[in-house]
């Protein structure tokens, strides 16, 4: 399942898919893996029908996934360094 359709990262995780239907085929295929291991799901944490989204180092959106744009303005905004220190 992993990188077909869910993304995961530490205790999160992600389903895409490009039509409404694999979406949420995709999202029962993964719930269902949850159930059979008992692993728990925070409600609060939970969301759904996002059309973008940002999860560590990454900015998921209906474009892909491409860098935090957040990070690579403090990349671009990073002192050239005075010494070789």
């Amino acid at each position: 399942m992993t990188h077909d359709y869910v993304e995961i990262y530490m205790d999160d995780f992600i389903t895409c898919g490009h039509e409404f239907d694999k979406s949420l085929a995709s999202l029962e295929k993964a719930l269902i893996r949850y159930k059979e291991y008992n692993v728990p799901l925070i409600n609060l944490k939970c969301q759904m029908m996002l059309t973008n989204r940002i999860v560590p180092r990454y900015y998921i959106s209906t474009k892909g996934i491409q860098a935090d744009p957040v990070k690579i303005k403090v990349i671009l905004n990073f002192p050239t360094p005075h010494s070789k220190k």
